[in-house]
């Protein structure tokens, strides 16, 4: 269920900055925006941030693929955090979800009404929470792990 979220707000993404490059790309090479003189650069401007967002929708592209791989796990509470494991923490007393993803790390998703963000192992709370087990406690953000699933 997590995974098909994720893969849901990838496309969506994608598909986001796919059409804002195409209608970016448009929009600098038409009538309008042809250089009035030397120093009128909005065409060359307009075609710089098309590539850019060309580029981040094929970066959401290779993302997508990683989770289309992705095999999901059963994780136990003697289990410890690893790639793929759904924690939920106690951090300013309050519960958040986190899913230990390969990639897209700051992404929020909706799962049954509840928000998750993923991290990467790479990350700070990543690199703190990997290889933790339930009811360990990590120091910055001062957090309890409440479980992992």
């Amino acid at each position: 269920m997590i995974i098909a979220a994720i893969r849901a707000a990838l496309k969506k993404d994608f598909e986001s900055f796919q059409q804002a490059s195409q209608q970016t790309r448009q929009s600098g090479n038409d009538e309008q925006s042809q250089p009035d003189g030397k120093y009128d650069t909005q065409s060359t401007e307009a075609n710089y941030l098309a590539d850019g967002q060309a580029r981040q929708a094929e970066e959401i592209a290779q993302a997508a693929s990683c989770f289309e791989a992705m095999e999901t796990r059963d994780f136990k509470t003697y289990h410890p955090i690893d790639l793929g494991a759904l924690v939920e923490m106690e951090i300013n007393q309050q519960s958040q979800w986190f899913f230990l993803a390969p990639t897209s790390g700051g992404l929020e998703i909706q799962v049954e009404n509840q928000e998750i963000t993923l991290i990467t192992p790479d990350s700070p709370l990543g690199k703190q929470i990997i290889g933790q087990y339930q009811g360990e406690q990590i120091s910055f953000p001062v957090a309890k792990i409440l479980s992992i699933l």
